[in-house]
């Protein structure tokens, strides 16, 4: 379930925040990658959404897996959530419901430092 009641689940000042802002870009980008811009390619025989859209979406799961390791590096991650959150972003709709554990993981943040 994707929270969005409030800003410090949208904040890009620490480094969960960023990777959940990513995270939602990633599973977004994949979702049109596969269901809109493949099938348009091999249905209609338009391949410029898979061209645009797979660079994009490319960039996006290359920033979520340096944030997720940089994370993992600071500790904020097990390992097992780590690998939780690697695998959850090769699904369709995978970040989404991995989510969660992201906005989990700024609530314990937001307890510890007291913001």
């Amino acid at each position: 379930m994707l929270k969005v009641m409030s800003n410090r689940y949208l904040d890009l000042g620490h480094s969960v925040g960023r990777l959940r802002v990513v995270g939602l870009l990633e599973g977004i980008t994949l979702v049109l990658l596969v269901g809109v811009a493949v099938p348009m390619k091999y249905i209609y025989l338009l391949p410029t959404g898979v061209s645009l859209l797979g660079p994009i979406h490319g960039l996006v799961f290359i920033l979520y897996v340096v944030l997720l390791l940089e994370n993992s590096a600071a500790g904020v991650f097990t390992r097992r959530e780590s690998l939780r959150a690697l695998l959850s972003c090769a699904v369709p709709f995978g970040t989404f419901f991995n989510d969660a554990s992201i906005c989990k993981k700024i609530d314990e943040y937001s307890i510890e430092t007291g913001s």
